[in-house]
């Protein structure tokens, strides 16, 4: 059996937890009521875009809107998906969210538990 020094298999789990999540992203969309983001978070994961929505209450957005100024309580989701399934995810925010211009932004995901990303995989839908 051949043995790598412990800094090169040190390398290789790292490199091998980086590949397993590169392909993984958190995505946030607020919104203006819990009934509403509960509603999101259900439809979401219901048809497999997300493995999972934290709904985040009581964040104060503050935000320029047709040339005033705005100040408003919301809820944050964080939505957990495959990179690969953002533009469906966007498209599905737009035909379910409220707003005229819903906020859908993603950060890629570039670490975590190997077990919590494998899960993310198996419980969202291949693109």
């Amino acid at each position: 059996m051949l043995r790598l020094p412990a800094v090169l298999y040190v390398i290789y789990i790292f490199s091998r937890m980086a590949s397993s999540c590169k392909e993984a992203s958190a995505v946030y969309i607020t919104i203006d009521s819990s009934q509403k983001a509960e509603e999101l978070a259900k439809g979401l994961v219901d048809s497999e875009l997300a493995a999972c929505v934290n709904i985040i209450p009581s964040v104060k957005s503050v935000y320029k809107w047709e040339n005033q100024v705005h100040v408003d309580e919301e809820l944050l989701l964080m939505v957990k998906t495959r990179s690969e399934l953002i533009p469906s995810l966007t498209d599905w925010v737009q035909n379910n969210h409220p707003y005229d211009c819903p906020e859908v932004i993603s950060v890629p995901i570039t670490g975590g538990n190997p077990a919590y990303l494998q899960f993310l995989t198996d419980s969202t839908k291949n693109p």
